[in-house]
């Protein structure tokens, strides 16, 4: 079962927030209490995998008002049920509610034609894919640098679920994507990153 962060136990909250800090490094974390906050002004969704009473898997989503675009910002399994099937159970919850909601989840992945661990990518790009995301072909998409070293994370994108509209809510990504950079990554409109990412959306195809 699928539930919204404010519906839980006190005690499943307390999982909630055990998971996102067990499941991330610090520098990719925000303070859970700013997820909290952004959830409460409606333009951040907090979702856990509820099995037996238990909280298994968690997603935050960034869901800005009026938008029919989102993006997956954090996802993850608790450390003893990862490989069973719990992630993709996640996923497929999360497809139903956007389908219900009429929106498109957009998730960035990391692209593994740069740097290591480059197995590790494609096997996340293959999970998603298997549960019905879509990669963005041809388009370079990169992260600003979130963790203090000087360096962008080259990147893809994906979305989910499949849409007959495809070009229809395409026509919305640069203005979304402006809105993740200055509201997640808190970067200015005149961030070279972000104006690199929207001047490459001109080119990109979806195959």
């Amino acid at each position: 079962m699928l539930k919204l962060y404010d519906s839980l136990s006190k005690k499943q909250q307390e999982d909630f927030s055990e998971i996102y800090y067990y499941s991330f490094p610090s520098y990719e974390r925000r303070p859970f209490e700013i997820l909290i906050e952004n959830s409460i002004t409606g333009n951040y969704q907090l979702y856990a995998l509820i099995i037996n009473n238990h909280v298994e898997a968690i997603a935050c989503v960034f869901t800005p008002k009026n938008n029919r675009l989102c993006l997956l910002d954090y996802f993850a399994v608790k450390e003893n049920n990862r490989g069973k099937g719990i992630g993709s159970a996640l996923f497929q919850e999360l497809i139903n509610r956007m389908k219900s909601l009429e929106q498109i989840l957009i998730l960035e992945v990391e692209d593994p034609t740069f740097g290591e661990n480059n197995e590790e990518k494609i096997k996340r790009i293959h999970f998603y894919e298997r549960n019905g995301a879509i990669l963005i072909q041809n388009y370079n998409y990169l992260l600003p640098d979130l963790d203090g070293n000087g360096q962008t994370t080259p990147m893809k994108l994906m979305f989910a679920p499949n849409s007959e509209n495809t070009i229809q809510w395409s026509e919305n990504l640069p203005s979304f994507i402006n809105l993740v950079f200055r509201d997640l990554y808190l970067c200015n409109e005149d961030n070279e990153i972000l104006s690199l990412n929207i001047k490459n959306l001109s080119v990109f195809l979806i195959i």
